[in-house]
């Protein structure tokens, strides 16, 4: 990557009706350095703060008609997470029930974080088959369900992840859920939603990306930014923020990655956003 370059969000389609949205304020990661960003057919109401009091949203109005977009200038390298990012912060998706803990920490061997982690996103991923669901896990529950014992869980990359940096937790390593936007080489547009983990533990390789590896057949789980060639940027880490509106809080699901509805009776769900490297 060179300085200054950008990152663009934009909806799949034009919207059918007038519209209250929440979109990604981006973070700035290891990775990049957000310089600024420039908001197209739709206009900037506020800048919100999530219950967590750490992520943050742009709140827009777009008119019907119009296909709001946004690009983030970003510059490469930057800080590293806020400590919020690799703790969690509580919700269904970010808990585990009792017996998917103890199937965690059983998975895991003795010894150092630098042992431990890669052997245990390791085990997880032979506990899964990549595909997507009806529903994510953890719908409808309080906590990150028990994985099935007679094969494995279908999961996305969400469900992969999820259950992943929960598990790191569980056993002591600071794990971060990252999301954002991953455009493959050749492939310039690409729907936002892409998702990793970001591990903060002593001689452990910061990046992973476990259902790359199993939706490509790419063999035994490495870490790696972008084991299939291709980059990405961050629009947010966490699943489900919390955000507060005049007819209710707004759950964003699954996690803040593109326009979501702020309003209404289907407020949270996202809209399908295409994201490209400028």
């Amino acid at each position: 990557m060179t300085a200054d370059e950008a990152f663009e969000i934009a909806l799949a389609e034009t919207l059918a009706a007038d519209a209250v949205l929440l979109a990604p304020v981006a973070p700035d990661t290891p990775d990049q350095t957000v310089l600024g960003f420039e908001v197209r057919e739709a206009t900037v109401l506020e800048t919100v703060v999530a219950r967590d009091g750490v992520r943050r949203a742009l709140r827009l109005t777009a008119r019907a008609g119009a296909r709001p977009r946004i690009s983030y200038r970003f510059a490469p390298g930057g800080p590293d997470l806020p400590d919020a990012a690799y703790a969690g912060f509580g919700g269904r998706f970010e808990t585990m029930s009792d017996e998917l803990a103890q199937t965690a920490l059983a998975l895991a061997p003795d010894g150092p974080a630098a042992v431990r982690a890669p052997h245990l996103l390791q085990a997880l991923a032979d506990r899964f088959v990549y595909g997507h669901r009806e529903t994510h896990l953890g719908t409808g529950a309080e906590a990150l369900p028990a994985l099935p014992d007679d094969g494995p869980a279908t999961g996305s990359c969400v469900d992969i992840h999820s259950v992943s940096v929960a598990a790191l937790r569980a056993m002591g390593v600071p794990a971060a859920y990252m999301i954002g936007g991953y455009v493959a080489d050749g492939d310039p547009d690409r729907p936002t939603g892409h998702c990793w983990i970001r591990i903060q533990a002593p001689g452990v390789p910061a990046d992973w990306d476990v259902s790359h590896h199993l939706e490509y057949g790419l063999g035994p789980i490495a870490p790696g930014l972008n084991p299939k060639p291709g980059r990405r940027f961050a629009l947010s880490f966490g699943r489900a923020p919390l955000f507060d509106e005049a007819d209710g809080a707004v759950e964003v699901l699954p996690a803040l990655s593109g326009f979501h509805l702020a309003e209404g009776a289907e407020r949270g769900r996202k809209l399908r956003t295409i994201g490209r490297f400028a």
